[in-house]
């Protein structure tokens, strides 16, 4: 984790940072990957931006667990238009608000890990219906 300002620049100038950073933008850059996201609040730029081109240029799915409703997640990741941001936005394949509910709920029985996981985030999702509310006007 780095942490402050200069993100860039220390990343540059620690090996493993850069190492690290090199994979990260070389698994995204691979076609179809889902990438989930808890705890993310799409604050740092060369972040974003290897997402975003991600969603843009290789199809990456993006799935984020967050306390926060997708309307205020599309109002933060849209304010000022930039296209890093947008195009994360229209990334966004599966969302929950759950947390408690889905890390609680692991250990049921009934389900295995794997599809505990489908049904919370790669069912119908809040931002599909929030997608058909914005398309309607009602957003």
């Amino acid at each position: 984790m780095v942490i402050g300002r200069g993100k860039n620049r220390q990343i540059k100038n620690e090996p493993l940072l850069c190492y690290y950073y090199k994979i990260f933008k070389k698994v995204l850059s691979q076609t179809n990957r889902r990438l989930l996201i808890i705890g993310y609040g799409f604050g740092d730029e060369h972040i974003n931006s290897v997402i975003s081109n991600a969603v843009e240029n290789y199809g990456l799915k993006i799935y984020i667990i967050s306390p926060e409703p997708p309307n205020k997640l599309k109002e933060r990741l849209c304010a000022g238009c930039k296209k890093e941001t947008v195009n994360i936005w229209y990334g966004i394949s599966g969302y929950s608000q759950k947390v408690e509910e889905i890390l609680r709920n692991l250990n049921n029985e009934s389900t295995t890990v794997r599809e505990h996981f489908y049904n919370n985030l790669f069912g119908k999702s809040e931002i599909e219906i929030l997608r058909v509310k914005s398309v309607n006007g009602d957003i």
